[in-house]
């Protein structure tokens, strides 16, 4: 297991300009010990803590999933990405490799011009450089994401052991990356998850004493929705985590993580709406023979997806009303900023009208502000 205290040493350092100096200890024949210097560019591996951290581009969230809801042609094939993060104020956007064409859809003929904009939108929020090693990244794809998302494609059953770490795999390199995925598990959690993927993984995906599945610590839900990201082309991720219990929505998956012997829902449930659909899923443990995956029909998913919206507004709505009041006292605009005036500025910042990677921008709240304005009066057409 990782030294903890390199590990966090790691974690609260930069990636890009630190070096780590780490002691290890070898015992001679003689019983004598030496001490020998390793040195790390870039930091060491998250996951084995041993070579250094040099992989770049590793995918935290694995490309296939990410690919089902972000390709621009709804194609769900890697590489071309069209990805809008939002945050409660503001939004970034990703592309990957996009015809040219497409750019003018989504972006305003400035933003083209702007080197700044443009090195920003090559940014990929689910993946990162120097966090794990080319071995690590190595084992990580041949023995689950590969064989997960190859039986998943060919619509085949998959191992539940299998499928067990893959999806531990997946929460861990999210809690661990330095990225906000919207979640953050103690300290406790993380190293047991850790544990268990490391032992994995050292294990060439055998299992043992050392690392066999303990519910204990996690075990999780899933419920599908075939082809929802395709036939609507919509999708998105998200993640809430309260009470022990951790709901990761993503393309057409909606996975439930329980852990720490958790095997309830939280009272008050963020996605109290499909609580039902969830009591129905089996659990998965990682001593299945395949994994246990509920289908579910589109109203479910739809459901889930409008809950996340109604949340994601009253977000939003409530960071902008704070930060519009502030704009109005600061340029001491002469009319009352009225509930009235309030909604017709958010319209504009949200208006379908503007650019879809142009919303929310800097230059979309100043139009919306102008615009208001002139249809009240206060600044001449």
């Amino acid at each position: 297991m990782i030294n903890p205290a390199i590990r966090r040493l790691h974690m609260l350092k930069k990636a890009h300009a630190k070096t780590y100096r780490a002691k290890t200890k070898k015992k001679k024949r003689n019983e004598e010990n030496t001490s020998v210097d390793i040195h790390y560019e870039h930091g060491p591996c998250l996951i084995c803590g041993k070579a250094d951290a040099s992989k770049t581009n590793s995918h935290i969230v694995p490309s296939f999933l990410v690919s089902m809801y972000d390709s621009y042609d709804n194609s769900g094939k890697r590489g071309r990405d069209l990805q809008i993060s939002i945050t409660d104020i503001g939004r970034s956007t990703y592309v990957g490799a996009i015809p040219s064409t497409k750019y003018d859809e989504i972006f305003n003929e400035d933003s083209l011009n702007d080197e700044k904009r443009i090195e920003e939108l090559k940014n990929n929020p689910d993946a990162r450089d120097y966090v794990f090693c080319p071995t690590c990244e190595r084992l990580l794809a041949d023995l689950l994401e590969s064989p997960y998302a190859d039986a998943f494609k060919q619509d085949k059953g998959i191992d539940g052991t299998m499928a067990y770490y893959f999806w531990i795999s997946v929460i861990w390199r999210m809690n661990s990356c330095r990225k906000n995925f919207g979640f953050q598990l103690d300290e406790s959690t993380s190293e047991a998850l850790h544990e268990m993927l490391l032992s994995y993984l050292d294990n060439n995906g055998q299992l043992n004493e050392r690392n066999k599945p303990n519910p204990d610590n996690f075990k999780y839900k899933l419920l599908y929705c075939p082809n929802f990201c395709k036939d609507t082309q919509r999708g998105f991720q998200y993640c809430n985590y309260r009470d022990n219990v951790l709901t990761f929505i993503i393309s057409d998956f909606i996975l439930i993580v329980y852990l720490w012997a958790t095997n309830n829902l939280p009272d008050n449930y963020m996605f109290d709406v499909i609580s039902d659909t969830i009591k129905r899923a089996e659990f998965n443990t990682g001593n299945e023979e395949t994994e246990n995956k509920l289908i579910i029909d589109r109203d479910v998913m739809e459901s889930a997806i409008s809950t996340f919206i109604k949340f994601a507004i009253n977000i939003k709505k409530r960071h902008y009303v704070r930060v519009i009041s502030m704009l109005w006292e600061q340029l001491n605009i002469p009319i009352q900023l009225t509930d009235s005036i309030m909604k017709d500025i958010l319209g504009g910042i949200f208006s379908e009208e503007t650019k879809l990677a142009e919303r929310e921008s800097i230059h979309s709240i100043a139009i919306a502000i102008e615009q208001t304005l002139k249809k009240h009066g206060v600044i001449r057409q």
